[in-house]
């Protein structure tokens, strides 16, 4: 870049004039500083590069371009001074004022260099700057990626705590409840430690309950060995009957034909043929004799959760009493499986593709298989949850109702009264019974159960005090006065509540426990932890329905008031363990009772009181519609 090199000697000498001192000093210049051509030149080239170098190519060509057109301007402008006369003659406060304005270009172009480097550097100061903010914001986002998957981890984790809680939770209830099972495990434990003879009873009764259990395996073994021999034979038996029942056909046939060549050509009499001997020979068997004469007509009807009882009067003037169980029990249609059923001698009943067996074959074949029953009632009234129950319950009652003996013969059945402590209703479960009775030609009428009872047990009290039922699923309490029920109503706690608690307790079916139940068990001295469990729900059962009974009088409205004090009784299969009515009386001994009692008793039949007091009611109905 020498041919740029600025000539700084040439300027100075093409813009000034030669003087000497004497005249500077005659024109009042008294001081001059003298300047270093090279420093001079030096500082100037200095600038200018430290103004190119610092600055972009563009800017520097900017420059170039603009130092070009000023040095052209510069060199136009001392030709023009070159070329007039009076450029040596100029005025010296001209160039001085023109060199000042050109160092204070170069003071400008300095200070533009300074800036510029100012603004180069700051720059290059927010690049780095920049540089750092990218590297903390990947940072930032980093850590937010972090902190987004510690969140979710720390939910998940959350959740795992609120399921593992729960789960706490349920093990604490299982815990009480062991706890609660524990209590009483001791208290049998110590009830058991007072006799050692307990114990040996409980061993010889787990001895006899396994060989029992061995014998039934046996007998399940020989029922299925017998089923497999009886459908061999069956199959033998009927290829037999089909061999011979081909033989007699081509026989008889042959004989026809034979017959038929026998016969004699057609003539102008006709042919009789008469019949066999065997034919003439038959005779009708002869007609059944008339049923006797019914004195009263009517029957009762005892619709209970566990047992269905029918009551009638027979020519005898003695009442006829038919249970049966309320429960059934379906299997697979099978030949295996109805030869099993023929052989046990088990009866059954096939409906659309189910075979049913009923009563009292289920409940026991139910204990011999381990299996739940099913149940056409639950808590007094028609199953909700069984879509068969309408028709077995049709097909129960009709086995122990039989027909009617005369048209529109009145059969009064029982009903349980509105339940205090649930929301039950018995509209729809009374409606259902009377289209049951119906359709079986009966003329269908309801009684309480509670009343029922008053029926059956209270007639020397002139029908007047507290009937009660203690059936599988309800307690029905009824006050009559006169036999009029004054104030009747229902607690949905009874029988079925003790099997389900004790079964849960033992860890057992609800079936084995109504079986151990209906053993006999004494309430006031069990022999051992299965009647030590049913014991202690027992006395909880009565405690619970006594307080319901007594606090139920003293809000009633309707009470009527005795002068004399009345008898309570107590029925139903539910009241038949032993020593219930002891354990009663017990518990009325600890609360006060709203009403005055002469005594408290068991009736007198107390599976069939309710039966038979819904029969009294229904020979009342039918000697009223006989005298209209």
């Amino acid at each position: 870049m020498a041919q740029d090199k600025f000539n700084l000697k040439k300027v100075l000498a093409d813009n000034s004039q030669v003087s000497d001192l004497a005249n500077l000093a005659s024109s009042g210049v008294k001081r001059v500083k003298v300047l270093d051509e090279n420093a001079l030149q030096e500082m100037i080239q200095q600038a200018i590069d430290e103004v190119i170098s610092s600055s972009t190519a563009e800017e520097r060509s900017r420059i170039l371009a603009d130092s070009r057109k000023q040095l052209t301007k510069l060199m136009n402008e001392r030709d023009e001074f070159a070329s007039r006369a009076q450029m040596q003659e100029a005025d010296r406060n001209d160039l001085i004022a023109e060199i000042e304005k050109l160092q204070e270009e170069v003071k400008i172009r300095r200070k533009v260099d300074e800036n510029q480097s100012a603004a180069d550097q700051r720059i290059a100061e927010l690049e780095a700057d920049n540089v750092y903010v990218r590297g903390e914001h990947d940072k930032m986002v980093e850590t937010l990626d972090q902190c987004q998957t510690e969140i979710k981890e720390l939910k998940a984790e959350i959740a795992r705590l609120e399921a593992e809680i729960e789960r706490l939770m349920g093990l604490l209830q299982e815990k009480d409840a062991l706890r609660r099972q524990f209590d009483e495990a001791e208290a049998e434990l110590a009830a058991l430690r007072d006799s050692s003879l307990q114990g040996d009873t409980l061993a010889s009764e787990l001895n006899k309950s396994n060989e029992e259990n061995a014998d039934l395996r046996q007998q399940l073994e020989d029922m299925r060995s017998a089923g497999s021999t009886a459908a061999s034979g069956l199959r033998h038996e009927l290829a037999t009957v089909r061999e011979d029942y081909e033989r007699r056909l081509a026989e008889s046939q042959a004989a026809l034909e034979a017959a038929q060549a026998a016969m004699p050509p057609p003539g102008p009499d006709p042919y009789v043929v008469l019949p066999s001997p065997e034919v003439l020979e038959e005779v009708l068997p002869p007609p059944k004799p008339p049923p006797p004469p019914i004195t009263k007509p009517g029957k009762g009807l005892d619709v209970g959760t566990v047992n269905l009882v029918a009551a009638c009067q027979n020519p005898e003037n003695e009442i006829e009493l038919r249970t049966q169980r309320n429960v059934f029990l379906d299997v697979e249609i099978t030949p295996y499986t109805k030869a099993m059923l023929t052989k046990l001698n088990v009866g059954y009943v096939i409906q659309g593709k189910r075979l049913y067996i009923l009563g009292e074959p289920a409940f026991k074949l139910a204990n011999v298989l381990n299996r739940r029953t099913r149940r056409p009632m639950k808590d007094g009234l028609i199953s909700p949850k069984e879509q068969d129950a309408l028709p077995i319950m049709k097909l129960l009652i009709g086995s122990i109702l039989e027909d009617p003996r005369i048209p529109q013969e009145v059969c009064f059945y029982s009903v349980p009264g509105d339940p205090v402590d649930s929301d039950l209703s018995v509209a729809y479960h009374r409606d259902l019974f009377d289209a049951v009775l119906k359709a079986l030609g009966y003329k269908p009428s309801h009684i309480l159960e509670g009343h029922a009872v008053t029926f059956a047990e209270l007639g020397e009290e002139d029908f007047t005090g507290i009937g009660v039922s203690c059936g599988g699923g309800m307690f029905n309490i009824c006050v009559a006065y006169k036999s009029m029920p004054a104030l009747s109503f229902s607690t949905a706690r009874s029988g079925d509540w003790v099997d389900m608690n004790v079964a849960q307790a033992l860890g057992i079916k609800p079936e084995k426990a109504a079986q151990l139940k209906e053993q006999g068990v004494d309430l006031m001295a069990p022999k051992n932890r299965e009647e030590d469990a049913i014991s202690i729900y027992y006395r909880n059962l009565i405690q619970y329905n006594v307080t319901s009974i007594a606090d139920r009088f003293r809000s009633a409205d309707n009470m009527p008031s005795f002068k004399d004090p009345i008898s309570i009784v107590f029925s139903g299969g539910t009241s038949m363990a032993g020593n219930f009515i002891e354990l009663v009386k017990d518990v009325f001994k600890k609360i006060e009772f709203p009403i005055p009692v002469k005594d408290i008793r068991l009736a007198k039949d107390a599976l069939n009181a309710t039966a038979k007091g819904a029969l009294v009611a229904a020979q009342l109905e039918m000697a009223h519609l006989a005298s209209q």
